[in-house]
């Protein structure tokens, strides 16, 4: 690659038509490279087997959003151990053929398999190098006349109540490069209103929503267009929300109950999954050095307040 890879601060120093040229350059190097192919039969297999798996309806909205010729990057909300097969199942539908990306780090060597075979470009979110040729990589497969996708937050979105975490730049930075429009992407697991026992309890339907194409602008603020699309992912989930009742602006104690019974579950309940509160709080956004929140438990006092629920404590929140 013979362009140097910039970061966010680099290219907001940039003027307009350095930024112009950057992208441009960027864009011909990855066009002359070579990009790996999916291995179709392996995919097809997971695809087959992702409405198996899940006990829960599923819903598609808003692909005729998708454009014709699929060349779009999909900036989507993460949940739970569900979204892989969610994205595999849904693009399947849409007929898209995808790239996207993730990371590899502590999951087993045939979970990574399976992810490469189905179009994934994995990368060590701790190894800025990684980072970087993981990208480049990604954004080859997606010039090259695949369709991207992309988790935009970088870890599952625990919170009682916000609707996204904070969204990084890196979705409107390869947009930019490769010249495609982001389609604000929902995947939203309705949650039945009661206490479970199982992880497979928890859910009762599974929307994906499409919402209108967004362009990037070259020229532009990464940084300004990247809160732009946060607004979006925010602005379509609670719509979601609004029209399914869906209420999380006011927690009352069944419904404090509910959440950390059901969170409990999505970190250690589903089989071959645990969700790492500790590691996964060093990839969220932090703006001006402020904490980020994004999960509540049960203080020594037991009161409702923002903290990491443990493992061990699954007698305190899955009680029979």
């Amino acid at each position: 690659m013979d362009a140097k890879f910039l970061n966010c601060k680099e290219i907001e120093n940039l003027a307009k038509h350095e930024k112009i040229h950057y992208f441009s350059i960027l864009n011909k190097d990855c066009a002359d490279s070579r990009f790996k192919k999916k291995i179709y039969g392996i995919c097809k297999l997971i695809n087959g087997m992702a409405h198996r798996i899940r006990n829960y309806n599923f819903e598609l909205r808003g692909a005729e959003n998708i454009p014709k010729d699929g060349r779009c990057l999909f900036l989507c909300n993460h949940s739970n151990a569900h979204d892989f097969l969610t994205m595999q199942e849904a693009f399947s539908k849409t007929e898209s053929d995808i790239t996207f990306l993730a990371s590899n780090e502590d999951i087993s060597k045939i979970i990574q398999s399976i992810f490469i075979f189905c179009g994934g470009v994995l990368i060590d979110r701790k190894e800025k190098s990684s980072i970087n040729k993981g990208t480049l990589e990604f954004v080859t497969n997606i010039i090259n006349g695949k369709s991207g996708v992309i988790f935009g937050e970088s870890t599952w979105n625990l919170h009682p109540y916000k609707p996204m975490l904070p969204i990084k730049a890196g979705a409107a930075n390869i947009a930019a490069i490769t010249e495609v429009p982001i389609i604000p992407t929902i995947f939203e697991y309705v949650e039945v209103p009661e206490i479970c026992y199982k992880e497979k309890e928890i859910y009762s339907k599974c929307i994906v929503k499409f919402a209108k194409p967004i362009p990037i602008l070259r020229s532009e603020s990464l940084i300004t267009q990247t809160d732009m699309l946060q607004s979006a992912m925010e602005q379509s989930r609670i719509e979601l929300w609004k029209e399914l009742g869906i209420k999380k602006y006011s927690f009352k104690k069944v419904e404090q109950e509910i959440y950390l019974n059901h969170t409990y579950l999505k970190k250690f309940g589903f089989s071959g999954v645990e969700y790492d509160s500790e590691r996964e709080m060093k990839f969220l956004l932090s703006k001006e050095c402020q904490l980020i929140e994004n999960e509540y438990h049960l203080d020594e006092g037991e009161n409702f307040v923002p903290g990491n629920i443990q493992k061990f404590e699954k007698e305190k929140y899955v009680k029979k």
